[in-house]
């Protein structure tokens, strides 16, 4: 047999369908996936794979730009660096490629520790099913802006990593099943020790932030009174982008930074037609609803103009819009997916 002949049998070809199924594997049952692993096959399919995931990560982290939501809070190295739309796109893909090989020096070093197997091909083979761990994180972005549950579902998907990584070292590489656990609980213990002191450290520094705030506010109201206070909070919003939520009620009456239930309630006192409520967001954009009938007349302003819903308007779309217009995240998602009109002509 000529060299040209045992070419095909060494290297093995890329699909989509065999890396659909190597990603369940590895996510699914990673005992029996890494066990049965090939160690040969070229660097042309992880390096692919890579980039493929680069693709599908990059497509969420444009995706989520376009509605406000940053990827960098994923916990992948700040992936794309704060960055925006298509340069977010190309900047993922190439952090993905990076990261093929620096996990895959990672999985080296922790196979030798363990006394396994050091072949570097290996370990770049074994990196590139990892790295369906790293577009998890990425598509779990939206979550990670709910502080206790964002936080707890990184570190579960982080550990679930770790455990892929162990039958990985184990099965692939041959590693000592006692020492690779030992190293796992090491860096799992870090993980979760990573995530405590981001909690607290959160929590600390919003409640410093939350009794500052109100320590000044107290000074100026003694100072000052009601109007120099309101006067404040108006310079804060034209200086700095301070974000304050004012709902208006139909007696007229105003809630700053409204709950859900004070919405829930404003609506309820809505009985007449004309009757309305309106919750601003800065001094030229706010959303409102006005009682028509059964119905409502649901609008919000931008710096596009007026919009107003084009559909039937009851009480379920309002309320929703409302809750939705307190997170920006949230609202620029929701009203994304509804169908408006000009309401300015």
């Amino acid at each position: 047999m000529t060299e040209q002949n045992e070419q095909p049998q060494n290297q093995t070809s890329f699909s989509i369908g065999k890396m659909i199924n190597d990603a369940k594997g590895a996510l699914l049952n990673p005992k029996e996936h890494f066990a049965g692993l090939k160690a040969e096959g070229g660097l042309s399919e992880p390096i692919i794979k890579a980039l493929v995931y680069g693709v599908i990560a990059g497509l969420l982290v444009f995706i989520y730009s376009l509605i406000g939501l940053s990827a960098a809070n994923v916990g992948l190295g700040a992936i794309a660096g704060g960055a925006v739309g298509f340069v977010a796109f190309i900047v993922t893909i190439f952090i993905m490629v990076v990261a093929l090989f620096v996990l895959a020096v990672i999985i080296l070093v922790i196979s030798a520790i363990a006394g396994g197997e050091t072949d570097f091909e290996t370990c770049v083979r074994i990196a590139s099913d990892l790295l369906v761990i790293y577009v998890l994180l990425v598509l779990f972005t939206p979550v990670s802006f709910i502080p206790f549950l964002g936080v707890l579902v990184k570190l579960l998907i982080k550990l679930y990593a770790l455990l892929m990584m162990y039958h990985a070292v184990t099965g692939a590489l041959k590693g000592k099943a006692e020492t690779t656990k030992i190293i796992a609980w090491i860096l799992a213990a870090l993980l979760l020790l990573g995530a405590i002191i981001g909690l607290v450290t959160n929590a600390a520094v919003k409640k410093l932030s939350d009794n500052s705030d109100k320590i000044f506010e107290n000074i100026v109201r003694e100072a000052g009174g009601e109007e120099a206070l309101e006067a404040m909070k108006e310079a804060q919003e034209a200086d700095d982008g301070t974000v304050i939520f004012i709902l208006e009620k139909v007696d007229g009456s105003k809630i700053e930074n409204p709950e859900p239930d004070a919405i829930t309630a404003a609506l309820g006192e809505m009985e007449n037609d004309d009757d309305y409520i309106i919750l601003s967001h800065g001094k030229d954009a706010y959303i409102q609803a006005m009682k028509s009938g059964d119905h409502y007349i649901l609008q919000y302003k931008d710096d596009n103009g007026l919009h107003e819903y084009d559909g039937d308007a009851g009480y379920p779309v309002v309320i929703s819009c409302f809750e939705a217009y307190l997170n920006p995240p949230v609202w620029n998602l929701m009203k994304s997916q509804m169908a408006w009109k000009d309401a300015e002509n």
